[in-house]
């Protein structure tokens, strides 16, 4: 048998979807749920951050690999910072990367002529140029030399270090993400890079350069008669960006959470972030 509910008495039951309440005081109808009550956006996945600590040349301290081949100084410290920052995900490997698939940024902190093929070499420019973000600290500008396509993806080659003692840093750039906790100025004690070519400044935007009016600027070795000492920049390579650091020679500086912030902020602009 196949029952039905006839049309009137559905209407009257109360939870019919059909009725709606009106107000006691015969007002308006009560407005839409309020647009809080939308499920809240997913939160950005973190980004991926390919970490290379790699020593062709000469070997930093920060760089040398801890007994039975435990981190060095410096991946100790990008997976401390990764664990205590939920923007980004450090994997760190001494082999170059197979693939730069899900990755959005490579950091180097590296010297001489890395033993990557030519596809790999051709993987890393293609990744760059396509929107991938380029990380250097320190040595990774006395790197590669004998790949001039890295030398002006990285913004230019180590020339010498003249200083490596306490100096003055100016702040050209105050509001970036990298530099906006540092003032408009402080110091440091660290080994400072000159730079040579490609290095040029109108190819890219300095954020810290030495301050020459309060750092010893009769060391021998200095070649930049204008004294124009850049130690941080960025720089557009294709869609991608490039952000490099000449801090990071000294323990102490990787333990300094001035450049913890400044290292890692700059790392998420690269990468988008």
């Amino acid at each position: 048998m196949r029952w039905t509910v006839a049309p009137l008495l559905l209407a009257l039951l109360p939870w019919s979807c059909t009725t709606r309440a009106e107000p006691a005081d015969g007002g308006a109808a009560a407005a839409p749920a309020a647009a809080e009550d939308a499920a809240p956006e997913e939160p950005a996945a973190p980004a991926r951050l390919f970490v290379h600590v790699f020593s062709a040349g000469f070997e930093h301290g920060v760089a040398k690999p801890g007994p039975d081949g435990a981190d060095s100084l410096v991946e100790a410290q990008w997976r401390a910072w990764d664990a205590a920052d939920d923007r980004f995900e450090a994997v760190i490997s001494r082999e170059p990367p197979a693939s730069l698939d899900g990755f959005d940024g490579v950091f180097l902190y590296t010297t001489g002529e890395l033993p990557w093929s030519d596809e790999q070499r051709a993987m890393l420019l293609d990744f760059v140029r396509g929107g991938g973000g380029l990380i250097g600290a320190h040595c990774a500008t006395d790197t590669w030399y004998e790949w001039p396509e890295y030398g002006a993806m990285i913004g230019g080659y180590f020339a010498g270090h003249p200083w490596n003692e306490e100096v003055g840093v100016k702040v050209e750039v105050p509001d970036h993400p990298a530099t906006r906790h540092l003032g408009v100025s402080f110091r440091i004690a660290d080994e400072i890079y000159q730079h040579k070519e490609p290095w040029d400044r109108s190819r890219l935007t300095v954020l810290l350069s030495l301050d020459p009016a309060t750092t010893d600027m009769d060391k021998d070795g200095i070649y930049r008669a204008d004294h124009d000492v850049a130690i941080s920049w960025l720089r557009h390579e294709g869609a991608g960006r490039v952000f490099y650091t000449g801090l990071g020679h000294r323990p102490e500086v990787w333990r300094d959470e001035r450049f913890r912030r400044h290292l890692v902020e700059g790392a998420l602009w690269a990468m988008g972030r």
